[in-house]
Parts: structure tokens; C-alpha cells; sequence
């Protein structure tokens, strides 16, 4: 997987194998990257942000390889898409840790290695 190194994926494969997830959402979830709404009802409309659960190892081994996905340019059409939305860079960084373990949970559970044009827009 591109960016992911030795010590990352020694932890990723650490957490995969000590908890039992069925989805790549519940393993999203376990390392707290996933996306919390901010509603109540029709009058209340917050701004979305990540949670601040979640397991914090596991959170911050995956913030300098989604730096490096950033700067080498690993998932060019999912940053060009969100750049077009004007999303800020912490928010594109966020979401790139939650891509990265995602693709490293599928890659885990298929025993398949990573095919990168399984990732390219159709």
C-alpha cells in the first residue's frame, strides 16, 4: 500500500488481528476516523468533524502516511476532488487516513495484495 511503511503496518496488522471487525466501517470506527454528524432536529446544522474517540495509537500512526499520500500524490483523483469542493487540507488529511485504513482492512481480509487500479475512477 502506498505510503504505509514497516512500523504502520505493523500496527495496523496488530489491531486487525486483536479485534474482530466485519466491516471496514467498525474498524473506521474502532480508530475513531469516522465522520460525526452535528444535528439535532431541523434547526440545529453543525459543521461535520471527526470524532475524538477512537483509538489514538492507531490514529496518529496513520496522520504522517496520509501526509505522505498527500505530497507524492498516491490518490490524485480523490484529492483533486475534494481541493474542487474547497475543503481545507486537515479535512483532506483526515480523510486520506480513513482511505488508507480502509484499503489496508480489504487488503487484510482478502489476503489479496494492493491492486492500485482498483482505486482509479472509473
Amino acid at each position: 500500500i502506498p505510503a504505509i511503511g514497516k512500523l504502520t503496518a505493523a500496527i495496523l496488522t496488530n489491531y486487525l488481528l486483536s479485534g474482530d471487525f466485519k466491516t471496514a466501517n467498525q474498524f473506521t470506527a474502532f480508530a475513531g476516523l469516522n465522520p460525526q454528524q452535528k444535528e439535532s432536529g431541523t434547526s440545529v446544522k453543525g459543521r461535520s468533524s471527526m470524532t475524538r474517540y477512537g483509538n489514538r495509537r492507531l490514529k496518529s500512526a496513520l496522520f504522517m502516511p496520509a501526509m505522505v499520500a498527500l505530497n507524492r500524490n498516491y490518490f490524485p483523483d480523490f484529492v483533486k476532488r475534494l481541493k474542487a469542493k474547497n475543503k481545507p487540507k486537515m479535512l483532506i488529511l483526515g480523510a486520506l487516513m480513513r482511505k488508507l485504513l480502509v484499503v489496508a482492512y480489504y487488503v487484510y481480509k482478502t489476503q489479496k495484495p494492493y491492486n492500485p487500479e482498483r482505486y482509479k475512477p472509473a
